[in-house]
């Protein structure tokens, strides 16, 4: 057989080029459906302990939950990532062509497990357990061309009137937002750092059973750099 396409080379081509004519054909007519999957199963975890510091964090939350989640059926390996602002992260990762569905319940199942060794704090907040997926699809950005709003208006701008629309585009799994939804934080860090320091002190003697050492750390209305606002057990 070889010698016969060495010895007739105009058949090899044409032959060539009907299996690229007729693979781009098909290739647009076959659902994505039926794309074999390439991407491991990802299943992501999150919660926020507030006010807590990303070794808190680690200790109090991560650590009682990557315990239980640890050995769920098809798992390949696990990884979490802890905040300065509390935010707790654990993205699980499972064999390719798994039943999504399937691990999002056997993960679900097992944080479950884990919510009766987390703080009263985070119990109250929740854990939420969703589908995730390494691809991004695309990445869209924000910005005044003049310079007339600052990073808070375009995030309150893109948190109102974006992000909800955005969810609702079919085939979208999930929309990642990255940026400034609120001004409270900023709020609470000047009263903090004015003439509402007893009035906060009332606050923490109230619910010293549920803080735990940490700080509010955000950018600075000012521009003047990060403010913080730092407290100990």
């Amino acid at each position: 057989m070889a010698q016969f396409f060495i010895r007739r080379p105009i058949v090899a081509m044409v032959i060539a080029i009907v299996t690229v004519v007729v693979g781009l054909v098909t290739l647009s007519r076959l659902p994505i459906a039926e794309y074999p999957p390439v991407s491991p199963t990802l299943i992501e975890a999150t919660t926020t302990y507030r006010g807590a510091a990303a070794e808190a964090v680690m200790d109090s939350v991560a650590t009682p939950i990557e315990s239980k989640v640890n050995g769920v059926d098809k798992m390949l390996y696990l990884q979490s990532f802890s905040a300065n602002d509390g935010k707790m992260i654990l993205r699980v990762t499972f064999d390719v062509g798994t039943n999504v569905d399937i691990m999002q319940v056997n993960t679900q199942n097992r944080v479950s497990q884990a919510l009766a060794q987390l703080p009263d704090a985070v119990k109250r907040e929740g854990v939420t357990v969703n589908r995730s997926s390494p691809d991004l699809l695309m990445v869209l950005g924000l910005y005044s061309p003049k310079g007339s709003y600052d990073a808070i208006f375009l995030g309150n701008y893109a948190d109102i009137n974006l992000v909800d629309a955005i969810k609702r585009v079919s085939g979208d799994e999930r929309v990642h937002f990255n940026g400034h939804p609120s001004q409270t934080p900023f709020s609470l860090e000047n009263r903090l750092h004015g003439e509402d320091y007893r009035r906060a002190g009332s606050i923490s003697r109230a619910t010293r059973g549920n803080l735990v050492p940490g700080r509010v750390a955000t950018n600075s209305i000012s521009g003047r750099g990060p403010d913080r606002s730092s407290f100990s057990g």
